[in-house]
């Protein structure tokens, strides 16, 4: 706890200097109210004078009543840094010091990634593709960039696939990994898109596809399970056999010659829809 004292009633000049405030933090605009600041290279030196009786107690009262406000995501989450101070008061005569050290000592929190930009509804045909992360945001205020963990996970991996990979790696089924930092990961999933599997519902039916994203920076891990695609089937076009040649023996005699194939093997065996 600091302690100034003098009796006197004179004007006291006071200084409080942050040792680089620049990188590490500074008071909270309240609590400097009545302060004068200036940089001085990476520290922020503050300056006030104090007047009246008992002026000690007045620069006391001042100085204790800085709140210190460390600069966020400063360092690695779960890791520390000291800030050192430095208070030194004239009173016209002379300059006094703090003899000790005072500190600060700072331990950063992990802030959790931030997931953003659901699309949660896209509807196309079991002929078509679709890209339903085309929006999605990811970010992480921590310092230095964390490694994400990202996670796409189809509900059921009959239903379709994912193409355009980008560094997502597909394992187990219809499951798909990411590692890299928020920046990467973002433009990653971006690209990615959804290949419906073929016929899975008689034409004119749909079929939802529910997709879930989960987001790990080592910590914590937030998710959300809202991106749907929704695919109708459409009719096919039959597949006739092509190809075939059919000979015929015609009588010139004859008033008319018929054509008999067996089904078995006419013109649409083995045709599908």
């Amino acid at each position: 706890t600091l302690l100034i004292t003098d009796p006197d009633n004179q004007t006291i000049n006071a200084t409080v200097t942050i040792q680089n405030g620049v990188n590490r933090g500074d008071f909270t605009v309240a609590s400097r109210a009545g302060w004068s600041r200036v940089v001085n290279g990476n520290d922020f030196v503050y300056t006030r004078s104090f007047t009246g009786a008992n002026v000690g107690s007045l620069v006391q009262v001042g100085i204790r009543a800085l709140v210190f406000q460390p600069r966020q995501n400063a360092i690695t989450p779960n890791t520390t840094e000291k800030t050192l101070f430095t208070v030194t008061v004239n009173d016209g005569f002379q300059d006094v010091s703090n003899a000790g050290e005072i500190s600060a000592v700072t331990t950063s929190v992990n802030d959790a990634p931030v997931l953003g930009g659901i699309t949660t509804s896209t509807s196309i045909n079991d002929k078509q593709t679709a890209t339903p992360f085309s929006g999605v945001t990811i970010s992480d205020a921590d310092n230095p960039p964390q490694t994400q963990t990202v996670k796409v996970v189809l509900d059921n991996a009959a239903k379709g696939t994912l193409s355009n990979l980008g560094g997502f790696v597909h394992s187990p089924a219809g499951t798909y990994t990411f590692t890299g930092t928020a920046a990467a990961a973002q433009t990653a999933i971006r690209g990615l898109h959804f290949i419906p599997t073929e016929n899975r519902k008689p034409h004119g039916q749909t079929e939802n596809t529910t997709f879930t994203v989960k987001v790990n920076d080592g910590f914590i891990c937030v998710s959300n399970g809202n991106t749907v695609v929704r695919t109708t089937s459409v009719n096919d076009k039959p597949n006739p056999v092509a190809n075939k040649t059919y000979n015929m023996l015609v009588n010139a005699n004859a008033a008319h010659t018929s054509l008999s194939v067996a089904a078995s093997i006419g013109l649409l065996a083995g045709a599908t829809d």
